[in-house]
């Protein structure tokens, strides 16, 4: 009887922690945009939280939608010390307009990725890890 109350609250462990690692699944009729790294400044060319918070996520109706970002990135040398290692550093700040056509009942991520001296910025669907298959435009199935 022990064995199986033990086994029940590691099961509810488990479940809880990967909620909160992937968090819950939205509804079918919206899907939800997390910010990540990025500071999300505009859905379809709305203001949305002016000076708000990075790592926020925003729902959103399934359809076309246009993400107004500022993505921020430093390059230089990340171990000089002090006075020399910040004036040997350089910040970047560069506002980015992505687009997504979301789909209902999906979660989506803006990931950023510095190679070089290039930053990327894009969206993946946290269903598959991937970047959605059109980000933009019309779907296969649509007519």
């Amino acid at each position: 009887m022990r064995s199986r109350h033990l086994e029940a609250l590691a099961v509810t462990a488990v479940v809880t922690v990967m909620g909160c690692v992937t968090g819950p699944m939205p509804r079918s009729d919206i899907a939800v945009i997390e910010s990540g790294s990025v500071h999300i400044d505009r859905i379809d060319r709305v203001l949305v939280r002016p000076g708000g918070p990075y790592y926020a996520s925003y729902e959103l109706r399934p359809g076309g939608h246009t993400l107004d970002v500022t993505v921020s990135w430093s390059e230089g040398s990340p171990m000089g010390g002090g006075l020399i290692g910040a004036a040997l550093r350089k910040v970047h700040t560069e506002t980015r307009s992505l687009c997504l056509k979301a789909r209902g009942g999906r979660r989506y991520k803006i990931k950023n990725v510095l190679r070089d001296t290039r930053m990327y910025v894009f969206i993946i669907d946290l269903s598959t890890g991937e970047p959605p298959l059109t980000p933009c435009g019309p779907d296969e199935d649509d007519d």
